[in-house]
């Protein structure tokens, strides 16, 4: 996730089909971000859901993971997103 910072202003962004990745917090700093998928099989950051920024996403699409415990209650504090 090291090229996340060539793509400051990008709105919708695809990170699908990882098996790993690391440095998911630069996601953080997509600050115009509004459209993202999430398909990290073994996705370590369990809060990434937490992000200031995505709380403004319009819609969000999360793929299965290996990981079990991803914390979904920051969704409640997700203004615009759509259903």
């Amino acid at each position: 996730m090291r090229h996340i910072t060539s793509i400051p202003d990008v709105k919708c962004l695809y990170v699908d089909c990882l098996q790993r990745a690391v440095n998911t917090q630069s996601l953080a700093n997509l600050k115009a971000l509004q459209k993202p998928s999430i398909g990290i099989y073994t996705l370590d950051d369990k809060e990434i859901l937490n992000f200031e920024n995505f709380k403004n996403l319009e819609s969000l699409i999360l793929v299965d993971t290996k990981t079990k415990s991803l914390n979904l209650d920051y969704l409640k504090n997700y203004k615009i997103l759509n259903f």
